[in-house]
């Protein structure tokens, strides 16, 4: 929560949160929307004035600007669900893109954040699961990233109740976040449920199809598409090894150009590094691993880098190369969840 407001700050002229700079915030309060929004629009008689402009009619907002820009005053003030202007301000303007691209990154499998310490990640993502953030469209974010990190833990009780949760925001969520859910649905139910896992992995392609997004997002979540059906194509490997190349065709089919993005490049190199492996062509998946563990870090996404150790440590014959790799392992784990 941000500190009283110092004698003589003008509302008007809003003192911007840190997370403005690219600071991550502990948690939101409804005065960083406020003064968010009210520096979009060059105070707050301006941002008064348009969501007058933009309020529906239904909402019986005042005519007169002072009245509303007197309610956002006291929005500022709120510590609850915001009450009618919060409500409106949600509903009209949505969160700033500040908050809503934190919100992301922290419920995002392939973010950057996913490196967070589990502990660490799952305690700010729970410090945000509370009012302005819960009652937005962007608490999917929290509620999917909680969901994941319960999954982390194999807490699968706790996975679904988040997944539950994510689901009443679904009709109002942008959509990337969609992307998530439908991907992680999946992946709670791809062992026990191949069918429903394909059907959720369908629902996913359909979104990405109806609303391409950029080209970077867009090559990330093709590739974890791609990946878990690659996944669920080479079940039953063992006794069917034949769908392991099917599994290796849908690998190389991710973007391998050179500016495709690290992570979607780590997971067509891991992913092939995998099913090469199990074919039994070992020097060649032992090249693709370490192609993956590069990736990996050019992209700064440390657990990726810690997968692409492990499989190589399995990979690799034994001996001292494969007991240091080992080692470089359990040392990044180590450091990832102290």
């Amino acid at each position: 929560m941000s500190s009283p407001s110092p004698p003589g700050h003008d509302p008007g002229h809003p003192t911007l949160h840190p997370a403005a700079a690219g600071v991550l915030p502990l948690s939101w309060d409804w005065q960083q929307i406020v003064d968010l929004r009210a520096a979009e629009r060059g105070g707050l008689a301006e941002l008064a004035r348009h969501l007058q402009d933009v309020a529906p009619a239904s909402a019986r907002l005042s005519d007169d600007p002072q009245t509303v820009e007197r309610g956002l005053r006291r929005l500022r003030q709120h510590h609850g669900d915001g009450g009618r202007y919060g409500k409106l301000l949600l509903r009209c303007l949505g969160l700033p893109d500040t908050m809503l691209n934190w919100a992301r990154q922290l419920g995002q499998y392939h973010s950057r954040a996913s490196d967070l310490p589990l502990p660490m990640r799952h305690d700010l993502l729970q410090r945000w699961d509370c009012p302005p953030m819960s009652t937005s469209a962007a608490a999917i974010w929290i509620h999917i990233g909680l969901a994941s990190i319960a999954l982390q833990r194999r807490d699968l009780p706790q996975t679904r109740h988040r997944l539950d949760l994510a689901r009443l925001f679904l009709k109002r969520a942008e959509p990337d976040a969609r992307l998530e859910f439908e991907l992680l649905a999946a992946r709670i139910v791809s062992r026990p449920d191949p069918a429903a896992a394909a059907h959720h992995l369908d629902r996913a392609a359909d979104i990405l199809q109806a609303a391409p997004l950029p080209p970077s997002p867009q090559a990330c979540y093709d590739a974890r598409l791609l990946d878990q059906r690659a996944f669920l194509a080479s079940q039953g490997w063992r006794s069917h090894p034949e769908r392991l190349q099917h599994a290796l065709d849908l690998y190389d089919a991710i973007d391998d150009s050179p500016d495709a993005p690290p992570f979607a490049a780590f997971r067509r190199e891991h992913g092939r590094a995998w099913s090469l492996w199990r074919q039994g062509h070992t020097q060649d998946a032992l090249i693709a691993a370490q192609k993956a563990c590069s990736h990996a870090g050019d992209g700064g996404l440390i657990r990726f880098r810690l997968m692409s150790l492990v499989l190589q440590s399995h990979i690799l014959p034994a001996g001292p190369l494969r007991a240091a790799t080992r080692h470089r392992a359990d040392l990044l784990s180590r450091s990832l969840d102290p």
